[in-house]
């Protein structure tokens, strides 16, 4: 196996995510299953910084490993931290168990970094190739008011983002 190492100021999600999407798009095999090697690779990244969807996150810490088509890792931030798990097969699954989630301000704006929004996908087949979600947050923040706790299960039905968001605030 391989083992990956990444100390950085930061890490601009925002800036690599045309790339990720073209790397996801291009790596499919026939039976619409994601290219895997079978060689397990155990990865640590470390950022002062995170940077995606036009949102800065503080103080990465993510730790994890990759075998077949299964990511398991560990993200820390000061804003958010939990367990998660990508399944790269078909459009992917984010399956995550977040014990708190403090919604970050926006990023400064750069320039030709919009954030992403439905209108993006209008008429285009990349809805196609949204991924399915399986996530539950015990606290939801925002500018140090909860909010409470949130569950979210959307999958990809034929390109269409069917979700189910149940928010409890008591």
């Amino acid at each position: 196996g391989f083992q990956i190492a990444v100390d950085v100021p930061r890490v601009d999600l925002d800036f690599w995510r045309p790339l990720m999407t073209f790397s996801t798009q291009t790596h499919k095999t026939s039976d619409d299953s994601a290219h895997s090697t079978g060689v397990p690779v155990q990865f640590k990244i470390r950022a002062d910084e995170l940077r995606v969807f036009g949102k800065r996150f503080g103080h990465l810490n993510l730790n994890g490993n990759h075998t077949d088509n299964i990511a398991r890792f560990t993200l820390k931030t000061t804003e958010v931290s939990g367990d998660f798990e990508w399944d790269s097969r078909g459009n992917g699954k984010l399956t995550g168990k977040i014990p708190m989630f403090s919604i970050p301000e926006a990023a400064v704006a750069l320039p030709n970094v919009k954030p992403t929004s439905a209108s993006d996908f209008a008429g285009d087949d990349r809805t196609s190739q949204i991924p399915a979600f399986d996530i539950t947050v015990g606290k939801l923040m925002h500018k140090e008011r909860e909010l409470g706790s949130l569950d979210l299960q959307a999958e990809n039905v034929s390109g269409e983002w069917r979700g189910k968001f149940d928010i409890h605030n008591d």
